[in-house]
Order: structure tokens, then sequence, then C-alpha cells
């Protein structure tokens, strides 16, 4: 994940040459974006370049109002904060502003104010403020009896198991590798030596544990044993996760991601609200409404800053929406 891949980085390629820098430094240059924020920033650089072909600006050495006027352009073409915001950031990266020296376009006061703007016309809010219940996920897991499943079923099984008990993203789990997991009958333990989105110098989440369960047909431990006894023979790689139909092959982000809406759709969940992503919150909100602390949250999802948990991931639980206001109801 930490290569640009097959990413075409032809923009920003050419605004770096044009600092007239040796190949090899360019090139190290190129890897310092990870491959996903290549291709996003790709798609809004080509928007910029045909926005300055259009009106005969140079694309990557321009004013500050040429700018503006870009960016007014997406959100008057419904793009919400968060598309331009990343479409700042992604010129931000090419070009040089004529009228502000020593200023990049992100730190630009206009370009600021501006964004300010966009955020209270168009808000930036949570997709959701409450989380599915995760006793109904695990109660339609529980139905899938480890002696007696398919190998679909199973590989379903796990990776919500997984998903649920690490509180990873889905990204992480394609992580996950048969050759760096030391497995018991009580315990399992990833190491993990792929960066991944929140890697930065001297911070990455290199292990993932795991111990064994009382309730089998929910021990995550016993279905690693399962799943890797029955997918010896089939796999090539050694990706943890392969298709559970021919050729067998390591599988996307994108495929794990829909494995993980099938159970949540099965369980009940409405998956028109919440994606593949909304296992993070509502496993790591269960913990805390269940008395784990934030500081054992952060160690074992691998957060730096308890924000991150209060903002973008505890949840109330959808069956408790009503809890203030029964309380306030409630008679002595």
């Amino acid at each position: 994940m930490g290569q640009t891949g097959h990413t075409d980085m032809s923009i920003i390629r050419r605004s770096i040459s044009n600092r007239d820098l040796p190949e090899n430094v360019t090139n190290i240059l190129l890897s310092s974006w990870r491959s996903n924020t290549a291709k996003q920033y790709e798609c809004y650089l080509r928007k910029w370049e045909k926005f300055c072909n259009r009106r005969e600006i140079n694309s990557f050495s321009t004013n500050v109002n040429n700018v503006l006027t870009f960016l007014t352009e997406l959100f008057e073409n419904n793009c919400g904060y968060s598309a331009i915001n990343t479409a700042k950031s992604a010129i931000s990266n090419v070009i040089i502003l004529t009228d502000s020296e020593h200023i990049t376009v992100g730190n630009h006061p206009l370009v600021k104010r501006f964004m300010k703007g966009v955020y209270n016309q168009k808000p930036s809010l949570p997709r959701y403020k409450s989380v599915w219940d995760v006793s109904e996920v695990l109660d339609w897991l529980q139905k899938i009896e480890i002696d007696n499943v398919t190998l679909k079923m199973l590989t379903l099984k796990t990776v919500m198991l997984l998903a649920l008990l690490s509180g990873q993203r889905v990204q992480t789990l394609r992580a996950l590798s048969v050759n760096k997991l030391k497995l018991t009958e009580s315990s399992a333990e990833f190491h993990i030596e792929t960066l991944l989105k929140q890697s930065k110098p001297g911070r990455h989440l290199s292990v993932i544990n795991f111990t064994s369960y009382n309730d089998r047909q929910l021990c995550v431990v016993s279905h690693l044993h399962k799943y890797i006894n029955m997918t010896k023979d089939l796999r090539k790689s050694n990706a943890l996760f392969i298709s559970y139909q021919k050729p067998y092959g390591p599988v996307t982000t994108d495929t794990i991601a829909r494995w993980l809406k099938t159970v949540l759709r099965n369980s009940g969940v409405n998956t028109d609200v919440y994606s593949a992503h909304s296992t993070r919150a509502a496993s790591t909100s269960a913990a805390a409404a269940n008395g784990c602390t934030v500081d054992e949250i952060m160690t074992h999802v691998g957060w730096a800053n308890a924000q991150t948990f209060a903002t973008f991931y505890n949840k109330m639980c959808m069956k408790n929406e009503s809890t203030f206001s029964d309380k306030v109801l409630q008679r002595k």
C-alpha cells in the first residue's frame, strides 16, 4: 500500500519536474503519496488541468484568484466539503502561487476562509449518529456452526469476527498474512508488515492479538484454525483471505467490504445506511459501553488520539437511542 502502483501520477510528476530535480529525487518524492491518496488527487488534478486549459492559465504557477474560481466551480457542481478539501490539497501539491510567495494554497488566508464558507453551506457531518447493535450480528454468526460449514460461510463468518474483535479497517484485514500469523490453541497473533493508512514515522500497527473464547461458535481463534485448514490446499499466496471460488486468489479490499456488508444485511442491519467500515464504530462503541476504557480501546485499535474515537467512532447503539429521554421521563 505504500507504493503508487498503477496510478497515473503524470500531472504530479510534471509539477515536480518543473523544479529541475534529478529523476531519482523525483521518484522518491512521488512515493510520498500513498496509492489511495494519489488516486484521489489525480481525479481533481485532471479537473484542474482542464480548468487551466480552458482559461489558458499556467496549471503549475498561478494566482489565488484562479484557485478560488476553480474551487467555486466544484462547489457549484455539487461537490461537498470533503471533495473540495481533497481538491485543495491536491493542487496545493503541484502549484506555486505567483501572488503569495512562500505560502501554499492550503495555508493562504483567503483559501482557509473560503473552506470555512464551504463547510458552513455544505457541512461535512458524521454519516450516522448511532450504530447498529453488535449482538444482532453475533446472534446471526452464532447460528453458523463451525463443525458443519461451507467455505463461503466460514469465510464470511471469520472475516466478520476479525473485523469486530480487532476494530480494524478493511485495509488492515486485507493485509493479514498466514506467514505472519502465530496461531496456538488459545491465541492468534498477526504481525503487520504492510503500510497502513495510520502508519507514520515512529507509529505503526505492528501486532494484532486475539485470545480464545469459551463459546466456540464465536471464538475467532477456533475459526482461524478451521479457515486455514480448509484453505491450505487451495491457497496460492500468503494472504489470509482468499476467494472461496476458483481460482482462489487473494482478494481486494472491495471484496472484503462486500463480504462484511453481506453479513450485516443477513443480520438485519440496514446496509443502505451502514457501510462495511461501520464495523469499526460498532465494535469499539460496544467495547466502551461494556466497560472497556478509552486507553484500552486506543491500544487495541491503534489510535494515537483519544479525540479520534470520541469524534468519529464512539456512537450510541440504536437500541439505546432513547436512554436520555427515558431517564428524563422516569419517575422515582
